[in-house]
């Protein structure tokens, strides 16, 4: 008899799911211990997904809470007539250096959208009217939320059968534009949503009861 594939559950985290002041990790302990939690359930296989421009937004900003240490370092290695190698260059590098040893671990895979298949002209309209996920105000704001749901929408566009994918954002006009273009999306706004909705499914509960 044939062995049927396991369900695929593919979770795409936006940057504000996975946020933390620490210069040092690219996703906060809450995500981190999710992942490690949930990472090997006998029918359900799960994906963790990093879209690319939020993989470069966190790497940004772990070498800013950086940047301002180096000159700092500099003057105290000239003080004490030292040659330390702090260069704004290998601090960036070291960073990331760890985000992939990082992502290793965890598992998580980095995906970019493809970039044939975005629809630029709906893009550069919703920028310059104001649609969203971009927001209203004198300031264009929110080209890199319209890249994360590009990425999430082809990612579930592209999955058949049983398969489901998630967003992970508490992005309001995120979740707006990904509803207004897949109407069946799921999206939740927070980690301990995610937790709570993979339980669901590994617990074989009703789609009625879950629904409730």
């Amino acid at each position: 008899m044939t062995r049927s594939r396991k369900k695929a559950l593919y979770v795409v985290f936006d940057t504000n799911a996975i946020f933390t002041k620490s210069g040092d990790d690219i996703v906060n302990s809450t995500a981190s211990s999710l992942i490690a939690d949930h990472s090997n359930h006998g029918d359900l296989q799960i994906f963790w997904i990093l879209p690319y421009i939020v993989r470069a937004e966190r790497e940004y900003q772990m070498r800013q809470s950086y940047m301002q240490h180096v000159e700092t370092s500099r003057r105290v290695a000239k003080f004490l007539s030292e040659t330390w190698d702090i260069s704004p260059e290998r601090v960036s590098s070291a960073i990331s250096q760890s985000i992939d040893r990082q992502l290793l671990r965890l598992n998580i895979k980095v995906v970019k959208p493809n970039i044939e298949n975005i629809d630029w002209g709906s893009v550069i309209d919703a920028a310059v009217f104001r649609l969203p996920p971009f927001e209203h105000g004198p300031r264009e704001k929110g080209f890199r939320d319209a890249v994360v749901c590009e990425t999430f929408l082809q990612i579930a566009s592209s999955l058949t059968g049983r398969d489901t994918a998630l967003l992970i954002t508490d992005d309001r006009l995120a979740t707006q534009a990904v509803k207004q273009r897949l109407t069946n999306a799921r999206v939740l706004t927070d980690l301990n949503a995610l937790r709570e909705e993979i339980m669901l499914r590994v617990s074989h509960i009703d789609a009625e009861t879950a629904a409730e």
